[in-house]
């Protein structure tokens, strides 16, 4: 569509320009052929019989510019082409009007230039003037619709990005939320706790509550609890082999009193 090969021209594309300035020329033309009949000082005249030939050139110029656009633009409409084609006729339709003017204003025919004017240039210059005003106003046209569809893509790019956005941001909470669920299970708890778990288990606290939340047998809190009940298990070992070794200590030390009891009183019966 043309509007999209447009939405690049930052709403102020050259085909427009070029068909303004086209109309402007012609406007411009119109009032220095004017000026030419209704002056009658040789300098002022001759001033603007270089304007009509500086407003000529630039008309070509723009002519030339525009039809390479088009030429070049493969979105170019029908609808362009048509009103670009029907200035050429125009043209050639007012131009020798403008020339006949020109030279009775520069002859001073006033009466013969002032009917030249509105039987012959005016309905001519009139068709010309419309035709590069239609021209115009298409471009303009063209060119509005360009910015609503360029607000639309941008606006539709802005949601996008949005949307883009609020899908990025949610993945990196589900990756969060799986990095720390795998972490957690890892530990079978919260940092803290097992940071408070061994310090007791160290301080000696071995009846200290080892609670798995989240992980399974391979977790810390597991193995945390593994080591306590471990710990335990010696501690109450080596507690019992005390007993017994003292026990076994408090029975020989009866037997070696009870002997030097009787060794006493056999020495005595002697």
């Amino acid at each position: 569509m043309r509007a999209i090969r447009k939405l690049s021209s930052d709403y102020n594309n050259p085909e427009m320009q070029l068909a303004g300035t086209l109309r402007a020329t012609i406007q411009d033309r119109s009032v220095a052929v004017r000026n030419v009949v209704m002056f009658t000082d040789p300098r002022e005249i001759a001033i603007e019989v270089e304007r009509i030939k500086k407003q000529d050139l630039l008309y070509q110029k723009s002519y030339a510019s525009l039809g390479r656009l088009f030429d070049s633009e493969p979105g170019t409409s029908a609808e362009e082409r048509q009103l670009f084609a029907k200035l050429k006729t125009y043209e050639a339709a007012a131009l020798p009007h403008f020339q006949r003017m020109t030279e009775l204003g520069m002859a001073n025919q006033f009466e013969e230039a002032t009917r030249v004017m509105l039987h012959e240039l005016r309905p001519a210059q009139r068709a010309w003037l419309d035709g590069a005003t239609a021209l115009m106003e298409l471009e303009n046209r063209i060119n509005e619709e360009a910015g609503i569809a360029a607000d639309a893509s941008n606006g539709a790019a802005r949601k996008t990005i949005m949307v883009l956005a609020v899908v990025a941001l949610l993945a990196s909470l589900g990756v969060a939320f799986a990095i720390v669920r795998s972490i957690l299970a890892q530990l079978g708890g919260d940092p803290a706790e097992a940071q408070h778990v061994a310090r007791e288990i160290a301080a000696g606290n071995l009846a200290v509550r080892v609670v798995n939340h989240h992980g399974g047998d391979d977790s810390l809190m597991a193995s945390l609890e593994a080591m306590r009940a471990q710990l335990n298990l010696m501690v109450v070992e080596i507690k019992a082999s005390a007993n017994m070794i003292a026990s076994s200590a408090a029975e020989i030390a009866d037997g070696n009193n009870d002997l030097s009891q009787r060794t006493e009183e056999q020495a005595s019966s002697l």
